[in-house]
């Protein structure tokens, strides 16, 4: 009998606030080729898509970190940033169509662009920076996406990437059946 594992209502939540920074910043920092965070990004999708600007940007972008981000870390039965356990999944995508997205973007726009302003929101959601490390970083096991304290430390190890300058992608080993 399989178990069952409950989301708090704030995995959701910090989930997505770490995506859109680590988007953002990735952006700034050139970890992925894409300007969908930037002022221009959001201009540009405005013309396309005027209600969902910040949900097409976010949906962009993440669609180009997450090959970056399986490379390092291997798509096979591994969990990262951009590639969670569904029930996480649906419940980021809810939020980010819901007003928590429009609330989101307010906060965020402002600082598109600004790295230090990022690292700043970024710095908030962190618990402890990640030791040294470069490349793939191991933060638990599939258990420990419904784990807030694991989204705080994934926040540490993405800080320290962009403060350095290195690589660095947390993730968690998939329960293998």
């Amino acid at each position: 009998m399989a178990q069952t594992l409950v989301i708090r209502t704030d995995i959701p939540i910090i989930t997505l606030r770490l995506q859109v920074l680590v988007l953002a910043l990735g952006e700034v920092s050139t970890w992925w080729r894409t300007q969908y965070l930037s002022s221009a990004g959001l201009k540009f999708l405005e013309r396309i898509y005027p209600r969902t600007a910040f949900a097409a940007a976010i949906h962009a972008a993440g669609t180009a970190a997450r090959p970056v981000h399986d490379a390092s870390t291997g798509s096979n039965q591994i969990y990262h940033l951009f590639r969670l356990p569904i029930s996480i999944e649906r419940e980021v995508q809810l939020l980010l169509a819901k007003t928590q997205g429009a609330s989101l973007a307010l906060e965020v726009k402002p600082a598109l662009g600004d790295k230090d302003k990022l690292m700043t929101m970024l710095d908030s959601l962190a618990t402890e920076k990640s030791k040294v490390a470069v490349g793939a970083l191991r933060l638990g096991s599939s258990a420990d996406a419904y784990q807030l304290a694991t989204y705080k430390r994934m926040a540490g190890a993405y800080l320290r990437g962009f403060q350095t300058g290195d690589r660095i992608f947390p993730y968690m080993e998939a329960d293998q059946e």
